[in-house]
């Protein structure tokens, strides 16, 4: 990949962006690891990141419902233009006046997109934040902390595309008896009236089912799970793990709570990241496999430092960027 300074970007310059735009619409374990790293390196710069997610997926909706050959024009105009107004290296004010025309041009292109139709919407939280959702068919979503949830249309098979996590409670009514189908990476889980958790912060889906039916579908495989089973499909080996769990302990988060049953401290770093937007750093390698056990109730981040630092009696100082280091006395 190309180096480039994404610190000076505008939002503009995200939407134009390829690597971005890999991210958004095909996301993977190397472009996934690179822009949340640069995120907590440049938390300022979120806002800007999101606003851009949004545009890129709408009209990557909208394309999925237009002929290819309008898509293809419009996109096409926007690279010549750009080609003759971005020069290189060029003093401030005409790169600002190009970065001007994009916008506009962005603007009028996703009006043109959108204005035959209404685009569903993408909801999206924040580090530390559980947003509840409720969908066309009445069906409840708690989407967790960093994560977006994107729907289809709802009239015919009801769709949605999750990145993160969120916990699904769908309705199975006369009136709403068609399949509901959650996409996440290369999975598509299909529903029918259950309640169940969804999770793919690292790029494999884990699925765990507290009631109901569903049933797990990539290409021409098909996994039915029963009440209490967790399924975890590697997203690398392309293969699926399957055990029994208790429920309640993976849809914990909902209430506030974490739990943690001899988990790992990478493995408890990596799940404060995707909660709350920090950074955990054992200073001993060793310290990092040690195991942490601990029910933490209205957990939020000082919380979650407070017990670790006790558990195993551990200095604990922060450094930059929302870094919390952790050493041995």
């Amino acid at each position: 990949m190309e180096w480039k300074d994404y610190a000076e970007y505008r939002q503009e310059d995200f939407l134009t962006d390829d690597y971005f735009s890999e991210w958004v619409l095909r996301p993977n374990k190397e472009n996934n690891a690179f822009w949340e790293e640069w995120q907590q390196l440049y938390p300022s710069r979120q806002p800007i990141i999101t606003e851009a997610r949004k545009i890129l997926l709408s009209l990557e909706y909208t394309r999925e419902e237009m002929p290819a050959e309008s898509y293809d024009r419009i996109w096409s105009v926007i690279a010549e233009e750009m080609e003759t107004a971005v020069p290189v290296k060029k003093r401030r004010w005409p790169l600002a006046l190009a970065a001007a025309m994009v916008t506009g041009m962005v603007a009028v292109a996703a009006f043109w997109l959108l204005r035959s139709k209404p685009v569903p919407p993408v909801y999206t939280s924040q580090f530390g934040e559980n947003r509840t959702l409720v969908l066309p068919d009445s069906s409840k979503v708690i989407l967790g902390p960093h994560s977006s949830l994107r729907l289809g249309d709802f009239k015919g098979v009801r769709e949605v595309w999750l990145e993160g996590e969120a916990y699904f409670n769908v309705q199975h009514t006369a009136v709403s008896a068609q399949p509901f189908i959650v996409h996440s990476r290369s999975l598509d889980i299909e529903v029918l009236g259950t309640t169940f958790n969804v999770k793919n912060y690292t790029g494999n889906t884990q699925v765990v089912l507290s009631s109901g039916k569903i049933a797990l579908r990539r290409q021409d495989e098909r996994l039915i799970m029963k009440p209490g089973d967790l399924v975890e499909y590697k997203e690398k080996e392309e293969k699926y793990l399957r055990k029994e769990v208790k429920p309640e302990r993976y849809a914990s988060w909902v209430e506030g709570t974490l739990v943690f049953e001899d988990t790992p401290l990478e493995t408890v770093a990596a799940e404060v990241y995707h909660q709350f937007g920090i950074r955990l750093v054992f200073r001993d390698s060793s310290l990092a496999k040690e195991k942490f056990s601990a029910t933490l109730t209205s957990a939020d981040q000082a919380v979650v430092l407070a017990a670790i630092k006790e558990a195993f009696s551990l200095e604990l100082t922060q450094g930059a960027d929302s870094t919390y280091i952790f050493t041995r006395k």
